[in-house]
């Protein structure tokens, strides 16, 4: 689901982002996709799952803030859904039952 919110951020401000940065176009709407697919490949893979969505969804997070003042902001939303998900998916720890 964040894979797909960003690639459709990122559609949304190809052509704004272009016009107004030229090549760096390609590593600023990059990163966050290059984030949201990592999650989305170890989700696939089944390994290290937890890590890979923590590791995306902060990395999203800081990109979206540093780049705040221009199209930053838009990628804050699939990084709050990642780390969302990341809590979800969290295993309860239950107190060992008495004995």
């Amino acid at each position: 689901m964040a894979f797909a919110v960003t690639l459709g951020i990122v559609v949304a401000l190809l052509p704004f982002t272009v016009e107004d940065s030229g090549a760096a176009a390609t590593y600023l709407l990059g990163v966050p996709v290059v984030a949201a697919a990592g999650a989305l490949v170890a989700d696939f893979a089944g390994r290290a799952v937890g890590i890979t969505t923590v590791v995306a969804a902060l990395a999203m997070l800081v990109w979206g803030l540093l780049l705040a003042l221009g199209i930053g902001l838009w990628f804050v939303p699939p990084a709050l859904l990642l780390g969302t998900a990341v809590i979800v998916t969290m295993p309860s720890r239950r107190a060992a039952p008495e004995r």
